[in-house]
């Protein structure tokens, strides 16, 4: 009895500890998710401040272009 007893409070704390894990690794990737989302985001912005800076020099010489 008291074998089995302890056998069964093994087992539990073996599937507590995996649960732990898994959630874990859950955050982990969700993290990791979000990191590639920032980054993405930065390179998104980047782009679209380098399309502005080109805007205005074409916009310049068009100027110095035509006076």
């Amino acid at each position: 009895m008291e074998e089995e007893a302890e056998h069964e409070e093994e087992e539990e704390v073996m599937e507590e500890e995996e649960e732990e894990e898994e959630e874990e690794e859950e955050e982990e990737e969700e993290e990791e998710e979000e990191e590639e989302e920032e980054e993405e985001e930065e390179k998104v912005e980047e782009e679209e401040e380098k399309e502005a800076e080109v805007g205005q020099l074409i916009q310049m010489d068009t100027y110095c272009l035509t006076y």
